[in-house]
């Protein structure tokens, strides 16, 4: 589970990075019934992609450029077959990173008992001289700090009725999300 979390957190973070902090709030990307469709869909739509992604390793080799015409339209169609347009795209990033922003606040807030303590344990090591101890804690303060201040960057890259929509079914995405991978 902390891997997917760790994956999930990495892809946002990389996705929040090609966006270069805009000076405009971010435009609403979903609407109402989308993550629910998300979540209703992924499962078959990861087994036809699987499929497709087969046939498509089968060919292996030079692909012509008919040949790719055509495995975009059949891989449209399978978007299409679930319900999905183009629009997909856009729409599964802003799920994955507005799951990624909640779930990775919450193991933020979570890390408050082990942050306090990890400063106990530097504290209480015997080995570390006083000026080595007082190293590792500002350290551990700055790593803590980047962590909330990402956390909400990546909060901010959404708009507000996006994140709404992801939060109220954080729990439904955690479970779908974690059994496609």
């Amino acid at each position: 589970m902390k891997r997917n979390v760790l994956l999930l957190s990495i892809v946002a973070l990389l996705m929040i990075s090609s966006f270069a902090i805009a000076e405009e709030p971010p435009k609403q990307t979903l609407q109402k019934g989308d993550v629910e469709r998300f979540i209703k869909t992924l499962p078959a739509l990861t087994q036809d992609m699987k499929e497709f992604d087969t046939k498509m390793d089968a060919k292996q080799g030079n692909i012509t450029i008919p040949e790719a015409m055509r495995a975009s339209g059949d891989f449209n169609a399978i978007l299409k077959k679930h319900g999905w347009d183009e629009s997909f795209y856009v729409k599964i990033q802003t799920i994955v990173m507005g799951y990624s922003a909640l779930v990775y606040g919450e193991s933020i807030t979570g890390a408050d008992a082990e942050f306090a303590k990890a400063l106990e344990e530097i504290d209480s090591n015997p080995n570390l001289s006083a000026e080595m101890k007082a190293q590792l804690k500002e350290q551990l303060k700055a790593a803590c700090g980047a962590l909330a201040t990402e956390s909400t960057k990546m909060q901010q890259a959404l708009h507000p009725v996006d994140l709404a929509f992801i939060k109220a079914n954080v729990k439904e995405l955690k479970t779908v999300l974690e059994k496609s991978n």
